[in-house]
């Protein structure tokens, strides 16, 4: 006798609570002390039944940064644009730092998520989401000529490798940095790349809190 499959809105809702509460998981436990029988357990499901949805605890990991990049895709894409793409940068990386802080506890570390996903699927992802929003306000800059003409993609993901590095310390040592060190300190290495032009206006140097 064959199995009948679920409907395709209780797939998609069941999928989506397996996603919530493993992500819960994850960031509670971490990848390692997270399994998929853990996972199974806390959705009242069977093993068997996790892997009708996923594969592998990778995938379900993969799905997990998904989501979490998502949420962090949104609260940066909320942050309005205004006619100053260099108050706008600011604020945007602010917002960024100021999720990672506020969020920790129901996310998952950068770091472990890089270690375990590799470099370059997580690279994949996050092109989609939040850096996706940072490349376009950078892409304002550089039209608007508030930056040196560095190569665009390199800009783009030398800025964004140091909101991460930033995200990764205030997660992993919260007692040597707090958020405005590392909102100031972004702010000072934003500077540092200012056209000649803009560098007159040193207001605008200062991170909007």
């Amino acid at each position: 006798m064959s199995v009948k499959s679920p409907s395709p809105k209780f797939a998609e809702e069941t999928r989506d609570t397996l996603i919530q509460e493993a992500l819960e998981l994850f960031a509670r436990h971490g990848y390692a002390g997270t399994s998929i029988d853990r996972i199974a357990e806390k959705v009242n499901m069977t093993k068997g039944a996790v892997y009708y949805y996923f594969s592998s605890k990778k995938e379900v990991l993969i799905a997990c940064y998904q989501r979490q990049a998502q949420w962090v895709a949104e609260a940066v894409g909320a942050v309005p644009e205004t006619d100053n793409p260099w108050d706008d940068t600011l604020r945007l990386c602010d917002t960024f730092l100021d999720f990672v802080v506020s969020n920790g506890r129901h996310t998952m570390p950068l770091q472990e998520v890089i270690t375990f996903l590799g470099w370059e699927t997580w690279r994949d992802i996050d092109s989609s989401y939040t850096m996706g929003t940072l490349a376009r306000t950078i892409s304002r800059l550089q039209d608007g000529g508030w930056l040196k003409p560095y190569p665009r993609n390199l800009l783009n993901s030398m800025i964004y490798g140091v909101l991460v590095e930033a995200a990764i310390n205030l997660a992993s040592s919260p007692d040597d940095y707090t958020l405005q060190d590392m909102k100031t300190l972004i702010a000072d290495f934003l500077g540092g790349m200012l056209s000649l032009i803009h560098i007159s206006e040193p207001t605008r140097l200062l991170s909007i809190s």
